[in-house]
Order: structure tokens, then C-alpha cells, then sequence
């Protein structure tokens, strides 16, 4: 028997916030109708159950005295704008997290250590996202642009550091310091505000000494947002079974690259990466070639052409 039963007549709000639960270690079932809510509950043991307010048939406070002459001792939570004396609380939508751990806390002796096995765990504070977004989707929503810029924004940063072009660099690093701290990243933010700071005074000893530590840290994101927001990423995966990249294609994909670059043929700088990328690669040459990926996409062929030569610098 789950924890919470969950009653809406609409089938995104019931995936929405039973997603929410789930997160957070909460099992929950779904009800689409009063009349099913009320046979759920009568014929459960559930610890909470959500109603919402506005729902063909049995509204929500019909379903809840309804379900109080049954159940009474089992606290109900209205979602929506409904202030009723008989609800014990009410949860406006959208769900903020912030109002749903208080609830679960109240009410289930939860405790937000359920949450310690969120991907962001000590890498942003979800909280202060979403009260920055204003509601747990307004974060979601930021988090997904962070996530999908995240590649080709770091190696605007790389490209602009190892160019020693100060002005943009301390202007994309701005930038980063205001995304990450919308999301809730706030050692992140800080760590780009020192090294905007930098920019500006033109402190190239600390630029020089700090910009690898904050790429490391910023690109150290992207997997467990990516987890956050059930988007699949098979890096790293061991069940990965491709066959490992012979040795010799490698290496020609990689002598072939820079004359495509200079052509800027993003149609054979494409074929290139396909190709490689239907094989298992080292993990360094994985990152490299992730990175020559987004740049592409971005058409920032100095980016890719820097990446490059780091590759053999390095080698």
C-alpha cells in the first residue's frame, strides 16, 4: 500500500506531483475521479491523500467530506486555490517543493533527509531554485536551459581563456554566475562573480590559476541535471556494448578534423564525429570529442580548432 493516495481528474497534474513524491522517497497512487478517490480511500490504509478543488462530477470538497465521514483521521491536503475550514491544508498549484516537504513533514514525519539521494544533492539547492523561479516548473524549466547550454557555454568560457580575450571572457563568466544562481548553484555563482571581479581588473595570475577549477566544477553538472530531469545520457554507462574505437580510426578522425575546420564543412565534420561515436571511446577522448560535438553545433570553429591542439599539446 503506498503512503498517499493522489486525486485529480487531470492526468499531468497526477504525473506531476506524483513524480515529486517519488523523489522524495514518498510512494503514492493515483485516483482520476472523486467517486474512484473515495473508493480508494475507503478500501486503503493511506496516510495523506491530495484532492483537487475543481473536478467534474465530485468536486474536491464533496470528495473530501466524503472521504472525512470514512477516514476521519486521515489528513487531506486540497490542491489548488480552494481555502476550505475542512481541508487541513491547501497546496496551490503549480507544486512548489518547498510547500510539499512542509506538508510531508507535517503530516508523514518526513524529513528532507529522503531527499539525500537526489543527483543535485550538495551540487545546487533546489530550494532556493525554485524560490528563485518563483514554482518547482519555473525551476525545472531553468534547469533544462542550463542543461542544454551547459557544453556549448563552457567552452565559450575555454575558448575565450585560452585566447587571453579578457573582455569577452569576463562577460561569459557574468553570464554564468547569473544562470547558476537562478538554479540554486551558489558556490558556483560566487566562484564566477571572484573571477568576473578578476576580469575586470585584468588579474590574470588568479584568472590563469582559477578558470580549470571552474570549468571542472561547472561542467560536473551536466550528468546529474541530466539525471534530475530523466534525460538519458549513456556516458559512463557501463552496459555501453559498442565495440571499443580501433586505435587507427581514432586517430585518423582526429588528423582528418582540422582540414574540415579550416573548410568549415560541417557536413564531413558531422560524418567524422558519427563515425567515431559508433564506437566505445577512452574517456578522455570521449570528453574531447563531446566538446568538438557542441562546439559544432555552435559553428564556433576556433573553439573546436583550440580543442584540438590542447588534444595534442597534451598527448
Amino acid at each position: 500500500m503506498a503512503d498517499v493516495l493522489v486525486i485529480d481528474d487531470t492526468r499531468i497534474e497526477r504525473v506531476f506531483l506524483c513524480s515529486l513524491l517519488e523523489r522524495l522517497g514518498v510512494s503514492s497512487d493515483e485516483a482520476s475521479s472523486g467517486q474512484q478517490g473515495i473508493d480508494m480511500a475507503g478500501s486503503g490504509s493511506y496516510r495523506l491523500i491530495f484532492v483537487d478543488d475543481v473536478m467534474p462530477g465530485l468536486d474536491g470538497e464533496s470528495t473530501l467530506k466524503k472521504i472525512k465521514s470514512i477516514k476521519p483521521d486521515t489528513p487531506i491536503v486540497i490542491t489548488g486555490e480552494n481555502n476550505s475550514s475542512d481541508s487541513m491544508f491547501v497546496l496551490k498549484k503549480p507544486v512548489e517543493y518547498r510547500r510539499l516537504t512542509e506538508i510531508l513533514q507535517k503530516y508523514l514525519t518526513f524529513s528532507p533527509e529522503h531527499y539525500s539521494h537526489s543527483p543535485l544533492e550538495g551540487l545546487l539547492d533546489i530550494s532556493l531554485g525554485e524560490r528563485f523561479c518563483g514554482s518547482n516548473e519555473g525551476f525545472r524549466e531553468a534547469l533544462a536551459v542550463f542543461y542544454d547550454t551547459l557544453k556549448a557555454r563552457s567552452c565559450e568560457i575555454e575558448k575565450y581563456y585560452n585566447d587571453g580575450e579578457w573582455k569577452l571572457y569576463t562577460i561569459k563568466v557574468h553570464a554564468l554566475k547569473s544562470s547558476s544562481r537562478i538554479i540554486g548553484a551558489s558556490s558556483l555563482s560566487s566562484f564566477a562573480e571572484e573571477l568576473e571581479e578578476a576580469g575586470k581588473e585584468q588579474n590574470i595570475d588568479r584568472i590563469t590559476r582559477d578558470t580549470p577549477k571552474l570549468l571542472e566544477d561547472y561542467r560536473k553538472l551536466y550528468e546529474p541535471i541530466g539525471e534530475y530531469l530523466g534525460i538519458n545520457n549513456t556516458a559512463g554507462d557501463d552496459s555501453d556494448d559498442r565495440p571499443e574505437v580501433p586505435a587507427g580510426k581514432l586517430a585518423d578522425a582526429y588528423e582528418s578534423m582540422p582540414e574540415f575546420i579550416e573548410q568549415m564543412d560541417v557536413d564531413l565534420m558531422e560524418m567524422v564525429l558519427d563515425s567515431i561515436e559508433e564506437y566505445r571511446l577512452p574517456e578522455e577522448d570521449a570528453k574531447v570529442i563531446g566538446r568538438i560535438r557542441e562546439c559544432l553545433t555552435e559553428l564556433d570553429w576556433d573553439s573546436m580548432t583550440d580543442i584540438l591542439k590542447k588534444r595534442r599539446a597534451d598527448s
